[in-house]
């Protein structure tokens, strides 16, 4: 796939679905101001935030707004709540395992993200993805089960990391492990499929 340019943008960005989206978005990035502020507003942040990641598409196809934004927006959304969760925790906690968590996933999610630059580029322009128009884009890279799969259980990792519980401790080491794993399957899953485009 090559630069986009020329598009028209008729894209639906201010949809209820987009609306959830970025609304996990930015709870994410203000993530340093809840989450030790109260257990109760984190709890409460948390399950909204979880629950949004499925909502928000399952809201796009009911209300027929799917749209080019919304399809790279999500993953977008998933990574700037999840990462800056892991990098409070790991930092204030010093805990070198959630460190090297966070760093691995990082590193995966700039490079996915960069592996998919022309489809946010087109997303962005409001050229459809995927769809049979002129100026349809196919996704290159549509998210894999493995990928929502580990968002999946980052959300899971991310409730028992909270501070009130230290009862799931151990169950929080396991979790990191696996997240760990995971991350690096799906660094090998993309890396595989990339190479098949070439």
């Amino acid at each position: 796939m090559t630069h986009v340019s020329g598009a028209t943008p008729q894209f639906l960005f201010f949809t209820a679905a987009n609306v959830v989206t970025m609304a996990r978005l930015v709870t994410g990035l203000a993530a340093f101001w809840w989450w030790e502020h109260d257990a109760t507003l984190t709890y409460i942040i948390l399950f909204a935030a979880a629950a949004s990641d499925g909502l928000d598409g399952l809201l796009a196809r009911w209300l027929k707004q799917t749209s080019a934004i919304g399809i790279v927006l999500d993953p977008i959304a998933d990574k700037l709540f999840v990462l800056p969760i892991l990098w409070l925790v790991g930092v204030t906690q010093q805990d070198p395992l959630l460190l090297v968590l966070a760093f691995v996933t990082t590193l995966y999610d700039l490079n996915n993200t960069y592996a998919r630059r022309y489809e946010i580029e087109a997303a962005f322009l409001g050229i459809e993805l995927d769809g049979k128009g002129d100026d349809a884009i196919k996704l290159d890279r549509p998210v894999s089960v493995l990928s929502k799969g580990k968002t999946a259980l980052q959300f899971v990792l991310i409730f028992t990391l909270i501070p009130t519980v230290p009862a799931l401790a151990p169950l929080s080491v396991m979790m990191m492990v696996t997240c760990l794993v995971l991350t690096v399957a799906c660094y090998i899953e993309q890396e595989l499929k990339a190479r098949k485009l070439r």
